[in-house]
């Protein structure tokens, strides 16, 4: 049965081409445009049958589950109570660590070591010396 076909097919197309004068009437886009059409078409079909398929209409759930009854909560997942606990103690950790962190900026460094600067001089400067021996003197 395939083989009376394919001989079919054959023989049509051999007396197709044989009836072409010239050869670069193969390439004649009016010659061949009915198979791409025909394909195109075909193309076109498959893709708004699965975008039909995939599109769901809203019927206005959040995130497609039915509301628990009045008075219920709704029944956390398997999932849900170690994701919740993980991403809770992250964030506590994350915030608290950066909180914690020593300062590392040469600003901070630099701001450290000038006020120990000032510090030292305070101690050791003649004025600043002699007018804390005059309130004491004055008390």
């Amino acid at each position: 049965m395939w083989s009376s076909v394919v001989l079919v097919g054959l023989s049509q197309r051999i007396f197709q081409v044989s009836r072409i004068r010239y050869p670069q009437q193969l390439w004649n886009k009016r010659w061949c445009s009915h198979a791409s059409k025909s394909i195109e078409d075909k193309q076109d079909a498959l893709k708004k049958k699965e975008e039909e398929e995939e599109f769901n209409e809203p019927g206005g759930l959040l995130f497609g589950e039915e509301p628990p009854p009045p008075g219920e909560k709704r029944k956390w997942e398997e999932w849900e109570a170690p994701w919740y606990t993980v991403v809770a103690l992250v964030t506590f950790f994350g915030v608290y660590g950066l909180y914690q962190r020593s300062p590392d900026t040469s600003y901070q460094l630099a701001r450290e070591e000038a006020i120990r600067r000032l510090q030292q001089e305070k101690d050791t400067s003649p004025m600043l010396l002699s007018s804390k021996n005059e309130t004491k003197d004055q008390n």
